[in-house]
């Protein structure tokens, strides 16, 4: 059994004690190949996002979180691996194929980095690239923090959406980078609809 397995539970526990809410948990698909896209606002959002959605996530994240020793062998050991932003990492986006491929489910903050102000950024093109050359249902998450501050009951409030199929989309761009981007616009928009 690995870590994954074994923690996400206990914490899944104590978040929903202190008071975390998930609404939608039934749009996340049981089987298949899976994208779960969903805003940033606070390093604790992986902790939220592995706890709310009823299958295993395996993350993407920037790499230099995994750079910092505990960090990085805790990261790796939950099944996260990392990417080098703006750099077109090829190995990350093989890796991702692998993981879509393998019928399991993959995490991403399609901003790319936390918000400082808590709105939501503009999504990097990663998440279209992946979209479309994996074919794999996009399920949108939105995460609130209704209070900042001390650990507080009803803190944390998790949106689950049903899930966006590329088919869906209308007028796709012709343009690879067109097309990218305008999903990419459209997984936020969902986020922010939620």
């Amino acid at each position: 059994m690995t870590p994954y397995r074994i923690v996400v539970p206990i914490i899944r526990f104590y978040i929903r004690l202190l008071g975390c809410r998930v609404e939608g948990a039934e749009n996340v698909p049981k089987e298949g190949p899976c994208i779960v896209a969903a805003n940033h606002i606070n390093y604790s959002d992986p902790f939220f996002l592995a706890c709310a959605v009823p299958r295993v996530l395996h993350f993407i994240g920037k790499e230099s979180l995994f750079k910092k020793p505990v960090m990085g062998w805790v990261l790796r050991k939950f099944g996260a691996f990392p990417v080098s932003r703006g750099e077109g990492d090829i190995s990350a986006i093989r890796r991702c194929m692998a993981i879509l491929k393998g019928n399991e489910t993959l995490g991403i903050f399609p901003e790319g980095t936390r918000s400082a102000t808590g709105e939501m950024n503009q999504a990097l093109d990663g998440i279209g690239l992946i979209a479309e050359r994996s074919r794999a249902p996009i399920v949108p998450v939105r995460i609130v923090k209704l209070k900042k501050g001390k650990w507080t009951r009803h803190k944390t409030r998790i949106h689950i959406g049903p899930p966006l199929l590329l088919h869906e989309l209308a007028d796709l761009p012709e343009d690879k980078r067109l097309r990218r981007k305008f999903i990419a616009t459209s997984v936020m928009e969902r986020i922010a609809n939620l």
